[in-house]
C-alpha cells in the first residue's frame, strides 16, 4: 500500500519527469537559474532596445542593444559555471568569491560551449574580441559596424542561453503540469462534494413528507391559492396559500401519523412581498396542543432550507409570531 501511495505521488509530482531533466542538465541550482534568468531578461531588453516599438529620439540604440546582449552572455556564462560547480561532488558556490569578469570567463569557458556561437575559429575569434569590447568602444563605431557586432552578439546571446532556456522551460513546463494535477483534483473534490450534496438534496426532496400532507391555514385569502394538500394550481402559480392580515397567521401541515422530523425546506412568495415572511418560525407538536420551536429565519430570503435535530410530530406549524401579519409562500417541503 506504501509503495503504491509513494508510486502514485511520483506520478501526481512528476518526480521522474524532473529527476530525468535535471539528469539531463546536470546539477541545476537555484542560483543557476538565478542567473539564467538575468540572462533572459539582459537579451529581452536588448531585443527590444534594438528592434524598438517606436524609434527612439536619439541614435545609438544599437550599441546601447550590444552592450545588454553582453550582459546577457555574461550572465550565462555564469550560469553555466554555476552548473558546472554544482555537478562537481555538490560543489557549493563561495559566496565570498568574487564575480569573475566576462574576459576570464571566456578564457576558462570550454570551446565547444562557445561554438555554436560562432561560425568556425575566424567567427570565434571576432566574437571574443567582441566580447572583450564595452560600450564606448561599441558607440565610436559606424553605422554599419555596429549593425554587424549587434547581430553577432544578439547569435552568441541565444546560442549560450538556449541549453539553459531548454532546462528552465522544461522545469516551467513541469510545474505548470503540476498546478494543473492540484487544479484537476480541486475540481474533482468539488464536483464530487458537489454531487454528494445534490443526491443527497434529491434523496430528502424525494422523501418530502409534506407532498401527502393536508394543511390547514388561520385565514384564507380569497383571491389565489390551491385547496389542502395541493401545493401547486392553477391560481397558485406565486403562492399555495395567503392569509388575510392577522396576529400570529399559520398554516400547519397534518403529516397523518407521528414521523420523524429533521429539516424543512421553505420557498418565498415569488412575484413579491418576500419581506413580508419575516420572522418565520417553525413549530413541531404531537397532539397539535403542545408545540417546540425548531427553526426561525430572521432575514429575508427567497429559499430557506434549515435542518435540526431529529423531532417526533405529526403537526408542523409555519407561522409568523407578530401582532399583525401576512403569511403566503409558494412551497414547503418537510423532510424526515
Amino acid at each position: 500500500m506504501v509503495a503504491l501511495v509513494s508510486r502514485f505521488a511520483d506520478w501526481f509530482w512528476l518526480r521522474a519527469a524532473e529527476r530525468k531533466v535535471r539528469a539531463e542538465a546536470g546539477t541545476v541550482s537555484p542560483r543557476a537559474l538565478e542567473l539564467a534568468g538575468r540572462a533572459a531578461l539582459a537579451s529581452e531588453a536588448a531585443a527590444r532596445t534594438e528592434r524598438p516599438p517606436e524609434p527612439f529620439g536619439q541614435t545609438g540604440s544599437e550599441a546601447v542593444a550590444s552592450e545588454l546582449y553582453r550582459e546577457s552572455i555574461h550572465w550565462s556564462l555564469l550560469a553555466h559555471v554555476a552548473l558546472k560547480r554544482a555537478g562537481e561532488e555538490g560543489e557549493a558556490e563561495n559566496p565570498n568569491e568574487g564575480t569573475p569578469t566576462l574576459a576570464s570567463l571566456l578564457e576558462g569557458t570550454d570551446r565547444s560551449l562557445l561554438a555554436p556561437a560562432a561560425a568556425g575559429e575566424k567567427e570565434l575569434a571576432e566574437l571574443t574580441r567582441d566580447l572583450g569590447g564595452s560600450y564606448l568602444e561599441y558607440a565610436a563605431l559606424d553605422a554599419n559596424a555596429q549593425r554587424k557586432l549587434v547581430e553577432r552578439l544578439e547569435r552568441a546571446a541565444a546560442a549560450l542561453f538556449e541549453p539553459l532556456g531548454s532546462v528552465q522551460r522544461r522545469l516551467e513546463r513541469i510545474w505548470v503540469r503540476r498546478v494543473l494535477h492540484v487544479l484537476a483534483v480541486l475540481v474533482v473534490l468539488g464536483g464530487a462534494v458537489y454531487g454528494v450534496q445534490q443526491v443527497s438534496y434529491a434523496h430528502r426532496r424525494s422523501h418530502d413528507l409534506a407532498e401527502r400532507a393536508s394543511f390547514t391555514t388561520s385565514s384564507r385569502y380569497p383571491q389565489g391559492g390551491c385547496e389542502s394538500p395541493k401545493q401547486t394550481c392553477a391560481g397558485g402559480e406565486n403562492y399555495f396559500f395567503h392569509t388575510s392580515q392577522e396576529s400570529d397567521p399559520w398554516i400547519v401541515f397534518d403529516l397523518g401519523k407521528v414521523r420523524h422530523v429533521s429539516g424543512i425546506e421553505i420557498d418565498n412568495r415569488l412575484d413579491c412581498c418576500s419581506e413580508r415572511a419575516v420572522p418565520l418560525a417553525v413549530a413541531v407538536s404531537t397532539d397539535k396542543k403542545n408545540w417546540k420551536e425548531v427553526a426561525r429565519k430572521t432575514s429575508e430570503f427567497t429559499n430557506w432550507r434549515q435542518s435540526f435535530d431529529t423531532e417526533r410530530a405529526r403537526y408542523v406549524k409555519i407561522h409568523i409570531p407578530l401582532p399583525s401579519a401576512i403569511l403566503h409562500l409558494s412551497r414547503v417541503r418537510i423532510f424526515p
